[in-house]
């Protein structure tokens, strides 16, 4: 099931805050579904689309494996909700944007480190998720291997599973070519 969160039919127009109830209502339909063997389900996201299956496997019960293509392990752009609990966007260091010769916004060094900014930090140790992690590691969005490496790190703390994480030395923020 591929699942809109946003600019689509009655949903927000725009990503400010994402709600996971929206995304719980579709896991627990899932989870329910005849045709679903169980017992759990899998989660597959590139991006922002990662980021919310890290959020997603963080807060919500049922999820047993998820694909994180170059997510953020902090929360980028719009803040994520759940119930009474709010994470906010990492901060942006907007002089840090560079732009290439092309006119494309090279936005890797501009995002504040989640260990600087602990609050945007999504708790993957609440998580009982098995992980894999495919990080391109010439993405100029952010720094998605150093993201997996920290995802690993505080799961491993808290005495979760080891998440697998491969890399690719040559792909892009879409696990391509980079732009050239």
């Amino acid at each position: 099931m591929a699942l809109a969160y946003y600019g689509y039919d009655d949903l927000p127009r725009s990503l400010e805050t994402v709600h996971l109830e929206y995304f719980e209502e579709a896991v627990n339909y899932l989870l329910h579904h005849p045709e679903v063997k169980g017992p759990g389900i899998g989660l597959l996201g590139n991006s922002i689309g990662g980021e919310l299956c890290l959020a997603i496997s963080s807060f919500l019960k049922g999820i047993t494996a998820a694909v994180i293509i170059n997510g953020s392990v902090a929360v980028v752009g719009a803040s994520i909700h759940y119930k009474d609990e709010t994470l906010p966007p990492v901060g942006i260091m907007r002089d840090r944007i560079k732009v290439t010769k092309d006119g494309i916004k090279d936005v890797v060094e501009a995002l504040k480190s989640p260990l600087e900014d602990q609050k945007s930090f999504i708790p993957v140790e609440r998580s009982d998720t098995t992980f894999l992690f495919l990080v391109g590691q010439d993405d100029h969005n952010w720094k998605s291997e150093f993201y997996a490496n920290e995802a690993s790190k505080r799961l491993q703390a808290h005495g979760k599973e080891k998440p697998q994480i491969i890399c690719y030395p040559e792909a892009g923020h879409y696990i391509e070519p980079p732009y050239w």
